[in-house]
């Protein structure tokens, strides 16, 4: 506000008690009788700190400071050194870095390391509130699937000790708000391990409440409220788009079992083809209905491939799985991923597979790319493709061209539009082709996909050369 310390000070000003005479703070330390002093504490480019002295008849008599160590200011530099850097990461599509110690690729990019005062090791922050002593927290904010801020918290000798954000909250309103993350975090962590749905209930301190949405008797949807004394200044909530989206996931999967109930509990390969016992699986949607787009206002079918545009709902049926070499991963029984694209993304995920998130998605790309594959092959006399991104049909067209929209798939851990790769998949969320060769000609394929642990194959299809079988 422009406003200096001293015109911050109360009207009268203060008396120097041995003179009786007005006597304004200094710049520095107090050194006569009855004079205040003020020295910042400066660690880099900020000024974290502060020290007032105050001189009695012969001596110092006062020493009042914010910092409880020379520690402590190092922890309140490190708190400012991670707001340059998140506030330097801003992205108008995206909001603010996410969670930023989850996962390798949500990095901020700092402009120095940030030191532990304590140990003198470099140090990552972590995305929850600081909780011991050096360490740093960072917590994205996220509402209607955009991270509009962030509180950064940093712990000194026993407590926090500093509390920043992009929000201009006050500490109380800041520790708060870091609080209703957790929240959001642990119900949508939920919501991944059970079928999509939300909890009833959920774990709060004072200050912050939450409740459910439901649709069709569903938990879809949850709101996270925080009041400080009694006034709201916080609330997050699902966008009314993720909520119809995770509906139609589930009524999506509604009709699957109810169509694998008729069907000697086997499920389609298709949603909307497959003509089983009670029609398809879209017939078995309520009242035989598409499904609405929230963010098109259409009635839509599900598509038989991994969802890729806001609304879309994607089908794959996941085929047995057994591993046969002892480095690649285990049986994966037969299945389905449901996936639901939302803005920014963001996916959900429903499945009746004892699988995380990312590994459902890197399933349902394999079977996305073998559709396209396929596909190829159809326009190709029935020969596959040398690689994904150059051999061609005769019409020009590479397995590339032939995926949803023309356009390579997003890596569930990178989220860049990287996959298919030609060749075997290698790295986390990576998807891989590769042509089996008989006399010539590409007869067959192994298509595979690298799920959380680096390495370890979450799915392997496989078309075998003719005359050996097909798996």
């Amino acid at each position: 506000a422009g406003n200096t310390v001293l015109e911050l000070l109360l009207a009268d000003g203060f008396e120097n008690p041995f003179t009786g005479s007005p006597s304004a703070p200094v710049n520095g330390a107090a050194d006569s009788p009855g004079e205040i002093g003020y020295i910042p504490v400066t660690e880099g480019d900020w000024n974290v700190g502060y020290v007032v002295t105050g001189f009695g008849a012969e001596a110092l008599v006062a020493t009042l400071s914010n910092l409880g160590s020379p520690e402590e200011a190092k922890v309140i530099a490190n708190c400012y050194i991670l707001r340059q850097g998140a506030e330097d990461g801003y992205d108008s599509w995206v909001g603010y870095p996410l969670e930023i110690d989850a996962h390798p690729y949500y990095h901020i990019w700092l402009p120095r390391s940030l030191v532990d005062p304590y140990t003198g090791l470099d140090q990552l922050p972590v995305s929850r509130t600081a909780a011991s002593r050096g360490e740093i927290g960072y917590v994205a904010i996220v509402k209607d699937d955009l991270a509009i801020g962030y509180v950064i918290t940093g712990y000194g000798n026993d407590s926090v000790i500093c509390a920043l954000s992009s929000f201009g909250y006050s500490r109380e309103e800041a520790l708060l708000a870091s609080e209703c993350r957790r929240i959001q975090r642990s119900v949508e962590e939920y919501a991944i391990a059970n079928d999509g749905l939300f909890p009833g209930m959920a774990a709060c301190r004072p200050g912050a409440a939450y409740e459910t949405i439901r649709m069709n008797e569903w938990n879809v949807g949850y709101r996270i409220k925080c009041s400080v004394r009694g006034t709201e200044f916080l609330e997050i909530a699902t966008s009314p788009e993720e909520a119809r989206v995770r509906l139609n996931c589930l009524l999506l999967k509604q009709a699957l079992e109810e169509s694998a109930a008729q069907n000697e509990g086997v499920y389609p390969e298709n949603v909307d083809k497959d003509r089983l016992p009670g029609g398809s699986v879209v017939d078995l949607l309520p009242r035989a209905h598409l499904l609405e787009n929230p963010y098109t206002g259409t009635l839509e079918s599900p598509v038989n491939h991994s969802a890729g545009r806001p609304g879309e709902i994607g089908y794959a049926a996941i085929p047995e799985y057994h591993s046969h070499c002892p480095w690649c991963g285990g049986y994966i029984p037969p299945g389905y991923v449901i996936t639901g694209f939302l803005r920014g993304n963001r996916q959900i995920v429903v499945t009746n597979l004892k699988i995380g998130a990312i590994d459902a998605i890197v399933m349902s790309h394999c079977r996305t790319v073998q559709l396209a594959v396929e596909e190829f092959a159809a326009r190709n006399n029935g020969v596959y493709p040398s690689d994904v991104d150059s051999d061609g049909t005769p019409f020009g067209e590479t397995v590339t061209d032939l995926l949803p929209d023309g356009c390579l798939l997003p890596n569930p851990v990178t989220w860049c539009a990287t996959e298919p790769i030609s060749g075997h998949a290698a790295i986390e969320g990576e998807i891989g082709y590769v042509p089996y060769v008989q006399n010539g000609i590409n007869r067959g394929y192994e298509i595979t996909g690298i799920g959380t642990e680096a390495g370890t194959t979450i799915m392997a299809i496989v078309r075998e050369l003719p005359g050996l079988g097909t798996r």
